[in-house]
């Protein structure tokens, strides 16, 4: 069984966007895919996480949207690892692939999810214009050794040559 771990440099790059379409291909390869989102951003523990239930349809996922994430952001606790790798375990059984929605920030934090789930991470950059190679190298060195790739998002079509360009360099 495999794990994409699927984080970014910050909220709102497309996350949930790219780890839905990259089950949603996986699906098409007619692979069993699951989908786990380890922090959640729900309003209150046990409520279920917005984009847990987005996925889950999407994905036509049979599990509760609950039960899809570990933990609250809000009630994060000592025991968060062994809650994460117990949910994990959970919903990964009898999968082929198990897209894991990480949090929001290329971080120290981040890296241990995406060891505690043993999964190899694709990192989500939403661009701007003063976005530099030297940032995104920066990101990505939390993931040594576990990192697939890196997406670029949301670069307008007049950029996409320039970005390449300079990101290339």
């Amino acid at each position: 069984m495999a794990s994409l771990y699927i984080t970014s440099t910050a909220p709102a790059a497309g996350k949930t966007a790219i780890a839905i379409g990259l089950g949603r291909w996986l699906q098409s390869k007619n692979k069993k895919v699951g989908y786990f989102k380890p922090v959640s951003a729900a309003a209150r523990p046990g409520a279920a996480d917005p984009d847990a239930e987005f996925a889950r349809e999407a994905l036509g996922l049979q599990e509760p949207a609950t039960a899809l994430s570990a933990v609250s952001a809000q009630g994060l606790g000592k025991d968060a690892a062994e809650q994460i790798r117990m949910a994990y375990a959970a919903v990964s059984k009898g999968r082929d692939v198990t897209v894991v929605e990480g949090l929001s920030e290329a971080s120290v934090a981040s890296a241990e999810v995406a060891r505690l789930v043993g999964a190899k991470v694709v990192l989500v950059v939403r661009y701007s214009a003063d976005l530099t190679a030297e940032q995104v190298a920066s990101a990505a060195a939390y993931f040594k050794g576990s990192l697939l790739g890196v997406v670029l998002n949301a670069v307008p079509v007049s950029r996409v040559s320039p970005v390449h360009d300079n990101l290339a360099a």
